[in-house]
């Protein structure tokens, strides 16, 4: 158990977390101004991009897992799953209280976009390997917003990191996509136990 904690980097995590949180605190309302195809400058609230720290120190202790994990008598996958979604919790509680005390009035987006970036980490580690799951929250993010943005300012369906605070369409997306996220990280530890 102490190696788990050691080679996921637990403690990295936790850090990770509180930096995202106090980046969030700290910025407040404050935009990143991204220009788009359209060449008008869109502002993206930092609070879109502050989950990212989370999600990469996330992939980055998956990228540590070892062929031996799979076949262990412990089951490591639901330990990894459970302190993920723990991990995502404490962040959405974190950030909705945040939001909803005043200091930060786009904490339902960072809480929104920590579980589908976790879900699309989860979901890359799959697809692409232990290496390389960030790059796939990474990419959507700075796709969502670089191409999401209408004329009018209106966000389209599919950039949901980039949404409103109180856009309900990309809350349950984001939330679809943390659990396949989940999902996808419990079902294919379990299939390259057998595999193996």
């Amino acid at each position: 158990m102490k190696f788990w904690w050691r080679a996921r980097g637990a403690l990295r995590d936790v850090l990770t977390l509180l930096a995202m949180l106090a980046s969030l605190f700290l910025a407040g309302q404050d935009t990143i101004p991204i220009p788009t195809l359209s060449g008008v400058a869109t502002p993206t609230p930092v609070a879109v991009f502050a989950p990212l720290m989370l999600v990469i120190s996330v992939g980055f202790g998956l990228s540590r897992r070892i062929d031996a994990e799979f076949v262990a008598a412990r089951p490591i996958h639901l330990l990894d799953g459970a302190w993920i979604a723990a991990l995502v919790v404490i962040a959405v509680a974190a950030s909705t209280v945040l939001d909803t005390s005043g200091p930060q009035q786009l904490g339902l987006i960072a809480a929104r976009d920590t579980v589908g970036y976790i879900g699309l980490t989860l979901i890359g580690w799959r697809i692409l390997g232990n290496h390389a799951s960030a790059i796939v929250s990474v990419g959507y993010a700075i796709a969502a917003a670089l191409l999401g943005y209408g004329a009018a300012g209106k966000t389209a369906p599919w950039a949901w990191p980039v949404a409103g605070p109180r856009d309900s369409l990309a809350m349950v997306v984001a939330i679809a996509i943390g659990c396949a996220g989940i999902a996808t990280l419990a079902n294919s530890s379990f299939l390259r136990a057998f595999r193996a």
